[in-house]
């Protein structure tokens, strides 16, 4: 970024109107764009619908657990003659928008013909207006803000149109350059999913190689002789505030499962809280594995814990290495034994006292650390690489803001 741009981003943000730029309502903006429009004056909805009561087609169908939040990735899809309710149609490069809890930011360029939940607006841009330019500015935050703030319904959020298209915006007048916009942006959206996709490759690869290591041999121990001490843990009464208020013993939930390692945390319980509960305090290297609801998720936490119930506690013995035993746990091989004993009654469980039974094979110590540095290894790959992922998603997001703005311009 040159000198004169980092001047115009520091003037403009200072309120200062920079030399070919106007004041309006809504910001400063180059004086070349169009005056504030409505929504309404650039995109209009699609209402025609799809019943399959009345055609023999059968569509692609899009729902909103199809589209992934902030990234405009779609991430499979049901079909038309599947489904028992009306649905939308959309036509190849369409817009399509998720009505409902729109905070959740999910958006989506239809790459062909197809239906889709009423609870996705199907978008369309107007003549005077680039359809990837439309796309960019949709994908936005402040789009999403905005419809955000048009919402009706404190449970389910939906944004209201009526508001929305009577936003008002400032954009380029000239088409070339929001064709140039849209552009730029566009390669910036490649070069986003070519990372994804690579890492995807590296985590597909590292499950393969998990799953030739970890098979069906001759069971040689039970899962009871692998630890010293596991149990489930528990949760306090949330009514009560003295187990919670300036609480310092980490609270583990499902949602913190999501990584490797547990280094630090963002919810506590207090010791009163932890004495009042089924909880215990988990020692740090030792192993989280869910066990109810959720099944399958796995960590290590470097920290002395608690967990709420459905989260095991799981204190290797001198028999397993810890990062081994992490990988054998994580592994289809063990996950197929879970399933077996996995019980239902107001939530699927598997119950420590049926795992302790289960028979595996492992393999000799010093193998072990061999096999758990490979995947260690594998891992630090894994993270470098979203960390570059992360980076280049916070340069785009960067640039689509002060592209979109006309903070920075594009020669057309």
């Amino acid at each position: 970024m040159n000198q004169e741009i980092r001047k115009r981003i520091y003037d403009i943000k200072s309120g200062i109107v920079p030399e070919g730029y106007k004041q309006t309502p809504f910001g400063i903006f180059p004086c070349d764009w169009c005056n504030p429009k409505k929504f309404g004056d650039i995109a209009y909805l699609s209402n025609s619908k799809f019943n399959r009561k009345q055609t023999e087609d059968n569509p692609i169908c899009v729902e909103l657990d199809h589209i992934e939040s902030k990234t405009g990735r779609r991430l499979g899809n049901s079909f038309g003659q599947e489904q028992d309710s009306v649905k939308t149609i959309f036509k190849k490069g369409d817009i399509l928008f998720g009505k409902l809890r729109p905070y959740l930011c999910k958006y989506y360029l239809a790459k062909e013909d197809g239906v889709c939940s009423t609870e996705i607006w199907v978008i369309k841009n107007k003549n005077d207006i680039n359809n990837l330019f439309l796309y960019q500015f949709v994908s936005s935050e402040k789009f999403a803000k905005d419809v955000g703030a048009s919402s009706f319904g404190s449970k389910m959020p939906r944004g209201e149109w009526r508001t929305v298209e009577n936003t008002y915006y400032v954009i380029p007048k000239n088409k070339n350059e929001q064709g140039k916009i849209a552009e730029i942006l566009m390669k910036w959206d490649e070069a986003v999913e070519l990372q994804e996709q690579y890492i995807e490759k590296l985590e597909i690869r590292k499950k393969a190689y998990i799953d030739k290591f970890f098979i069906d041999r001759e069971v040689n121990c039970c899962f009871k002789e692998l630890y010293v001490e596991a149990g489930e843990g528990g949760t306090p009464d949330t009514k009560i505030e003295e187990y919670y208020l300036h609480g310092d013993i980490p609270f583990v939930k499902i949602e913190h499962l999501s990584k490797k390692y547990i280094e630090e945390i963002d919810s506590f319980i207090t010791k009163k809280g932890l004495n009042k509960s089924g909880a215990w305090l988990v020692p740090k290297d030792s192993l989280l594995f869910s066990n109810g609801a959720t099944i399958g998720e796995c960590s290590i936490n470097r920290i002395p814990v608690t967990t709420k119930q459905g989260i095991l506690g799981i204190v290797p013995s001198n028999k397993i290495e810890l990062e081994y035993f992490y990988y054998l746990i994580m592994s289809d091989y063990f996950l197929n034994k879970v399933r077996k004993i996995t019980t239902k009654g107001t939530m699927y469980t598997a119950y420590l006292k049926d795992i302790d039974k289960l028979k595996l094979f492992i393999h000799k110590k010093e193998k072990q650390t061999i096999i758990a540095n490979f995947f260690g290894e594998a891992d630090e790959e894994i993270s470098l690489q979203k960390e570059k992922l992360k980076k280049i998603k916070e340069q785009r997001k960067a640039l689509q803001q002060y592209l979109l703005t006309g903070i920075v311009r594009v020669k057309t």
